[in-house]
């Protein structure tokens, strides 16, 4: 499925942002339940975790947005 999106994202010329790794790695600190309840839908932390992750990966291309680090 991540090959498809990385193809539509190329093809449409638009930001592909990964989130499964970023998840995977923070699950190594906290239990898997503390961002998303039921493997899928995230938690209150997987939504501000990912919404770093997408501030991070977009504001690389976009001059606009500065780094949230």
């Amino acid at each position: 499925m991540q090959v498809i999106v990385r193809q539509l994202a190329k093809s449409y010329n638009t930001i592909h942002v990964e989130f499964q790794e970023p998840l995977n790695k923070a699950c190594q600190n906290a239990p898997a339940k503390y961002w998303v309840w039921d493997g899928v839908h995230p938690m209150p932390a997987g939504h501000e975790l990912m919404a770093r992750v997408w501030i991070n990966e977009v504001s690389k291309k976009l001059d606009f947005i500065k780094n949230a680090n």
